[in-house]
């Protein structure tokens, strides 16, 4: 075999392992290639589609993340299926609600409900990276007095509030404390909640009122459609 032969079935193995294996970089050079081809020939058969996964799950993980407040750095389950310990270490939710909320991560919606400190919003936030972490996909927390003041904060004449934007693409949602507030014209929430509820996209809530009250507040109708399909898990002593 000539020297030409030889580098056009280096260029074609080249080609055939690229095929294989898409997201590996394009070689460009002789040099890039041989070493290619030699790296690729060794890696296990699945390799670079695992570690593509790997990587999914950590830019998911990272995207959830950036969204979680600080002071909720601490909340997730532990193996043994409970609450971490605050840095207190006291806990802030009862076996009950623990339980509850490991099994409200196979829901696509969820409505915590329970007075101010029960542990709401450390318990949808440890069932957030519980579901990112099975899913390997990015899900967002956002406080409802965020969305409440984002179309204030945004400049007139410029479309859609960014927070709101990414709120309703999110492909999971947590939206913290509805109805925390007075309600003004302006609030994105039930905007939001209407937009997710008409795109059966999953939304998880945590409120410390009724499903009255909120009914009352936001969208009747998208309210009582989460209701409807919701897993409701009672945190604290109201009802």
């Amino acid at each position: 075999m000539t020297m030409h032969d030889e580098l056009e079935a280096l260029a074609d193995r080249s080609a055939e392992l690229q095929a294989q294996h898409p997201t590996a970089p394009r070689p460009r050079t002789l040099e890039e290639i041989i070493a290619a081809c030699a790296a690729v020939a060794t890696v296990p058969e699945g390799a670079w589609e695992a570690e593509q996964e790997r990587m999914r799950a950590g830019e998911a993980r990272d995207e959830l993340e950036a969204t979680v407040p600080r002071k909720l750095a601490w909340a997730r389950f532990s193996s043994a299926g409970e609450l971490t310990l605050t840095p207190e270490g006291g806990r802030v939710a009862t076996p009950s609600g623990i339980a509850q909320s490991r099994a409200a991560v196979r829901c696509a919606h969820v409505v915590w409900m329970g007075p101010p400190g029960a542990g709401k919003s450390s318990l949808g936030v440890a069932a957030l990276r519980a579901w990112v972490a099975g899913a390997r996909r990015p899900a967002m927390f956002v406080a409802a007095h965020h969305l409440a003041t984002a179309r204030i904060q945004h400049a007139a004449g410029r479309g859609e509030a960014p927070l709101v934007i990414r709120a309703v693409a999110a492909p999971l949602l947590l939206i913290d404390d509805l109805g925390q507030g007075n309600a003004t014209t302006t609030d994105a929430a039930a905007d939001v909640i209407r937009d997710r509820v008409d795109q059966d996209k999953p939304l998880w809530i945590t409120t410390g009122l009724t499903a009255q009250e909120l009914t009352a507040r936001y969208d009747g109708g998208a309210i009582r459609r989460i209701f409807e399909r919701a897993m409701v898990v009672r945190v604290g002593e109201r009802s």
